[in-house]
């Protein structure tokens, strides 16, 4: 699948991080310091990691002091974005080796098979990386709505805009992070869009996306399996008639020698199955169409809403008509479930009830 697909844009990115220290003042190796880098970063409010507890625990004392504490730890600084669905760091050390392939003993001994005490290649990275994923809305202002469909130069400037968007966001924690990866410091990234061409560098193409804000199934196009099999078959078909004429010696078939009639079906039948490939392909790599509700400001009102909704109906069970249509009203006014961006839930946050 694309990077982008449903009205959202899904990035990867692979920085690599440098292998060696630049500063024999830090004394850790780059990848442990990005790995400190990421750990410093807020989480969203209110999940486990962000109670103020944890902060305590003897068993991270040590880390924290090495390390240092967000000041505010439920102030994530991506949180700013009301167009980031997800944005997450990780380390990739190295590729993992999924194992030998299996064998059949006879066919190694027979020398048609590797023997088992024949090593397998194996992949290795060059140096360890810095993946860089996120979920965005694909527009270039929050709230607008989600567009089915974009040229790749649109794409590339929703990309470029949203990255500097966070980094006029958070700056200091992506020097921090970035800082440690190649060709990657305060000379060379300077500016907003610096650090958007840089990601645009690492960038690899996101091949599984995932969207979950459907609230009916989309209206997608099925692939027409039944012409794209009748236009193989019938020249197919030609095909082997014409065959069987020829390998009978009947002089002609529909006017034509056999042979040449059997000739000419079959590059049909072979061009007839690549543009059916061809098509099929064309036709998966379509995007899916934008969910109606699916940008972020909605989501975040959608979650608000749901949340209050549910009070709502757990404190008018034994209203009447009356008082419920009253009380019902009350609610409308209070939370305004057609402003989009007023009384709703702050971004970064898990819970709010």
């Amino acid at each position: 699948m694309p990077n982008f697909d449903a009205g959202h844009y899904f990035l990867t990115a692979f920085a690599p991080i440098r292998s060696h220290v630049v500063d024999d003042r830090l004394p850790d190796s780059p990848v442990q310091r990005v790995r400190d880098a990421i750990d410093r970063l807020p989480r969203a409010w209110q999940s486990p990691a962000t109670d103020p507890a944890i902060w305590k625990l003897d068993v991270n004392r040590r880390f924290f002091e090495r390390i240092g504490k967000p000041d505010d730890p439920r102030a994530s600084p991506f949180a700013g974005s009301l167009r980031t669905h997800l944005l997450r760091f990780a380390v990739l050390d190295d590729a993992i080796f999924n194992g030998r392939p299996p064998s059949d003993t006879l066919l190694s001994q027979a020398g048609l098979r590797p023997k088992p005490t024949d090593p397998d290649p194996a992949d290795l990275l060059p140096c360890a990386y810095l993946m860089f994923t996120a979920d965005f809305d694909a527009v270039m202002t929050p709230g607008e709505k989600l567009k089915d469909s974009l040229t790749p130069t649109e794409q590339d400037r929703v990309r470029d805009d949203w990255a500097r968007e966070i980094w006029t966001l958070a700056e200091g924690e992506l020097r921090e992070i970035f800082g440690n990866c190649q060709q990657f410091d305060d000379e060379t990234i300077k500016t907003a869009d610096d650090f958007a061409r840089y990601v645009a560098r690492c960038q690899v193409e996101t091949y599984m996306p995932f969207n979950d804000y459907y609230i009916d199934p989309p209206k997608v196009k099925l692939l027409p399996v039944k012409a794209i099999a009748a236009a193989v078959a019938a020249p197919l078909i030609a095909t082997v008639l014409a065959f069987l004429a020829w390998v009978t010696g009947a002089e002609t078939w529909l006017g034509y020698r056999p042979e040449q009639a059997a000739l000419v079906a079959l590059l049909l039948t072979v061009a007839a199955i690549y543009g059916g490939y061809r098509f099929a392909m064309a036709h998966g790599q379509k995007p899916w169409p934008a969910a109606e509700f699916g940008d972020l400001p909605s989501v975040l009102k959608g979650l608000y809403i749901q949340q209050k909704f549910a009070g709502f109906v757990t404190r008018s069970y034994d209203m009447s008509p009356a008082e419920l249509r009253g009380a019902f009203g009350d609610f409308l006014t209070a939370h305004a479930p057609e402003e989009l961006f007023d009384k709703t839930q702050p971004p970064g946050v898990v819970r709010s009830e």
